[in-house]
Parts: C-alpha cells; sequence; structure tokens
C-alpha cells in the first residue's frame, strides 16, 4: 500500500484482459459473463520484482427463470368501504393452481388483483394486459353486471389474467 504502488488486474481472457491500476483506485468495471469468472490480481512491491497474485472466481448467476407467484388477491374499493375476497381454492404458492374463482356482493362495480411475485426482483407481472408491480393493485376492473338487473340473473364470468413472466422471457 503506498502511493507509486500498482496492482495488475486481469482475467479468464489472458494478457489481453490485464489493466493496471495505482493502490487505493478502483478498476473500471469489468464484463463479467454468465457462470464464473476468474480473476487475478498481481500485486508488485517497490522494488518492482516483488509480486503476490490473488485469484477471486466471481460467478455471475444468469436470468431468474421463477416465475411464480408468492400471494394473489383480488379486492373491490368501490363500493366501499374496500373488501378483500377469497380465492377458491384459496390461493396457494407451492401448488400452482392454473384456474382460480371469487365472488363479490351485487353492488361491485371494480375490483383490482394484488399480485405478488416470489422473486421481486426479476419478474414482469400483467393483469389483462396491464403492467402491475409486484404487491400493487392492478387497474380497476369493471364486473359485468346483468343487463335485466340483478333481481333474477346471473351476470357473465369475469375473466381475469395474471401473467408474470420471469426475468428470462422463456418461463412464464
Amino acid at each position: 500500500e503506498g502511493p507509486g504502488h500498482a496492482a495488475e488486474v486481469g482475467s479468464d481472457g489472458g494478457d489481453e484482459g490485464i489493466i493496471t491500476i495505482q493502490s487505493g483506485s478502483f478498476s473500471p468495471p469489468l464484463d463479467l459473463q454468465v457462470g464464473p469468472n476468474t480473476l487475478s490480481i498481481t500485486i508488485t512491491a517497490q522494488d518492482s520484482e516483488t509480486t503476490v497474485t490473488y485469484t477471486i472466481i466471481i460467478t455471475r448467476m444468469g436470468p431468474s427463470c421463477d416465475a411464480a407467484l408468492e400471494a394473489l388477491d383480488i379486492t373491490h374499493l368501490i363500493p366501499t368501504p374496500p373488501s378483500h375476497h377469497p380465492l377458491t381454492p384459496p390461493f396457494h404458492p407451492v401448488k400452482y393452481k392454473r384456474f382460480y374463482t371469487g365472488s363479490v356482493r351485487s353492488s361491485t362495480m371494480y375490483v383490482s388483483v394484488r399480485p405478488s411475485a416470489r422473486d421481486p426482483l426479476h419478474h414482469n407481472i400483467t393483469v389483462n394486459g396491464h403492467v402491475v408491480m409486484t404487491n400493487s393493485l392492478s387497474q380497476d376492473i369493471p364486473v359485468p353486471v346483468c343487463p335485466t338487473g340483478p333481481a333474477h340473473c346471473t351476470p357473465p364470468p369475469l375473466h381475469i389474467h395474471v401473467i408474470v413472466t420471469a426475468q428470462d422471457p422463456l418461463f412464464t
């Protein structure tokens, strides 16, 4: 350590990837490939002959392929007060059910979905084609009503499509 000392940093690529930096300085950003990357750091003493080499292996992970949800809720905000509606079967992140049903009161005009990704840093979630951040409410989704009124009518079903795409887009 001290002024005048230098270190050489090289990567798997041999001599062409060697850079020299002064003691106490940071190297420029290094291009890491997916998988293990071997870095060699050679410290040269003031006598310019004595060296010590350190080897560091940095493993860069590939894109996440986790496209699962940790939680999924249906909520209505109108009419007030807001209310949570349970799903059938109850949502369970490990059982990987793909289809759920839920019921709301006849006075409910809109519902929202709150999807929560299991891997919150590496995902893209859409609800009926609109991007939604993990653990955030979707846009208001209108609940179908009976054209003749609620007295003797079963409204058409409301289909809500929640799609989670992992950082690796091959996994949804």
